[in-house]
């Protein structure tokens, strides 16, 4: 969606602890948790300016 204000959005399992830390690590930030495909899942987010990329 066209936006004044973009954002990074990223979707994981609850169980799946690695990518949750790892998006954690980046910067991004637990939104909301929803179920879908009979799982928790869990829905992360960030500014591109809050992102942490090491170079």
């Amino acid at each position: 969606m066209p936006s004044d204000h973009p954002s990074v959005i990223a979707v994981t399992q609850e169980a799946n602890a690695r990518s949750c830390r790892l998006l954690e690590a980046i910067g991004m930030r637990r939104i909301d948790g929803f179920v879908e495909f009979d799982a928790p899942q869990v829905l992360f987010s960030v500014d591109p300016q809050g992102l942490r990329i090491a170079h």
